[in-house]
């Protein structure tokens, strides 16, 4: 008879103490300031804290849910169920270390791929929600030990330093090893049999890396400064607009509360006319600011690959200088202007979840259509700010491999990846 043991708790069960204490407040709140879109619903407050009961708690246990499938395991029988799927151990042949990190949030996780296509994810540590027990390590452990994992490749041609630093500046999912992950289990140095030294080099080293500190001061010098100065100006346009406009609502607002709410209409006119003319300007300046900052962006990141093609051979592996790295560690090209769509989008889509409601509860004589077609927009408008904040994440996750694996050994050695080799006096390499 099969005896299946579950590794860890389902992560959705361990959110439950923080979703009580987090989104159903917030649900409650929101739902005290909705509750006019619920004024024809018998009971209008707990109808909309219903509904926002249903998006916030309801929506994050969704995510666990579908993000973490469990993983519970019968040695005996080498037998392994995978979700709501039982699979033989011997099928399961790949292993990925998840990390997802936050301001507030950090994780670790192992997922296991069968190869008849079902896959688990296990919740290994992290904060705050728990992670494993001892008896779970063990397990885990254990269930690891017997797998037949094949020794991944890295896709994105990182070592396996370079990964782990990747990941640890951002986030992300890397092919794992057996010896791999039963060393982080055990608290070992990961990845501890590829865990080089470049100490060696000495002096060599040393004067590889001044040198390359005097040719990127060298090339800097004869870069262009014309996008950069557009942007520039175009930020303390953005800036001075949208002071302008906050002032003359702030002004009017004074003025209306001193003459009693009797201001003639030319005044009102005027005023928000300026504030609209003030706003509009302080848009257009920001987009022109999001497209200058990320064309100049991009013209120094093609700048300084072209640099790196005149180099020697052994550039990239001991690692580009800060100064000709920083365009590749900053925000990324292209990510002002999406997240400038992801701001005009949500708001589009904000006004038209909430105005189709409003619409039909307002006013009743209002053709139905008109509402509807206010909730779509709204949801297609949402649903265009989430695909673009889905290409921001995967274009922040491919810049940062990009700069880890331009950085080379110098990267991983002032990040603490890698020893730092003496200088002349016992000083490290600053």
């Amino acid at each position: 008879m099969s005896s299946l043991v579950r590794i860890g708790r389902p992560p959705a069960i361990s959110a439950l103490r923080l979703i009580f204490t987090t989104a159903v407040p917030a649900a409650a709140l929101l739902a005290w300031f909705t509750v006019d879109l619920f004024a024809g619903a018998p009971l209008p407050y707990l109808s909309a804290l219903a509904c926002w009961v249903a998006i916030l708690p309801g929506g994050i246990l969704l995510y666990f849910t579908l993000a973490y499938r469990s993983v519970a395991v019968d040695l005996a029988t080498g037998s392994v169920r995978l979700g709501r799927t039982t699979v033989p151990l011997s099928t399961i042949t790949r292993a990925w270390r998840q990390t997802s990190r936050g301001r507030h949030a950090e994780y670790i996780s192992y997922r296991f791929q069968s190869t008849e296509g079902p896959w688990g994810r296990v919740h290994v540590a992290g904060r705050p929600l728990p992670g494993l027990s001892d008896d779970d390590r063990t397990h885990l452990a254990q269930f690891i030990e017997a797998l037949p994992l094949v020794d991944p490749s890295d896709t994105d041609g990182l070592r396996a330093e370079q990964r782990l630093l990747a990941d640890a500046r951002y986030g992300g999912r890397t092919p794992a090893s057996r010896a791999m992950l039963l060393a982080e289990l055990a608290g070992r140095p990961v990845p501890e049999p590829t865990r080089r030294t470049i100490s060696g080099a000495g002096r060599r080293l040393q004067h590889a890396w001044a040198q390359d500190d005097a040719d990127a001061a060298e090339f800097s010098q004869h870069q262009p400064t014309g996008v950069n100065t557009l942007r520039r100006y175009a930020g303390r346009l953005t800036v001075a607009a949208l002071t302008l406009a906050g002032t003359a609502i702030f002004v009017a607002a004074i003025g209306e509360q001193v003459a009693g709410g009797d201001l003639p209409a030319d005044v009102n006119t005027v005023a928000a006319v300026g504030v609209l003319a003030a706003l509009g300007l302080g848009v257009v300046a920001g987009l022109i600011y999001c497209l200058a900052a990320d064309a100049d962006t991009r013209r120094r990141q093609q700048a300084v690959l072209a640099w790196l093609e005149d180099r020697d051979a052994d550039q990239t592996t001991r690692g580009l200088p800060p100064e000709m790295l920083r365009p590749f560690t900053g925000t990324p090209s292209g990510e002002r202007a999406r997240t400038f769509g992801v701001g005009a989008w949500g708001i589009l889509g904000m006004f038209g979840i909430i105005g189709g409601p409003v619409a039909w509860s307002v006013d009743p004589d209002l053709p139905f259509e008109v509402g509807l077609v206010l909730l779509l927009v709204g949801l297609i408008a949402t649903a265009m700010a989430v695909r673009l904040a889905v290409r921001i994440h995967r274009a922040r996750r491919r810049a940062n491999i990009l700069a880890v694996r331009l950085g080379g050994d110098r990267l991983l050695a002032e990040s603490g990846g890698l020893p730092l080799p003496p200088t002349p006096k016992g000083r490290r390499v600053p």
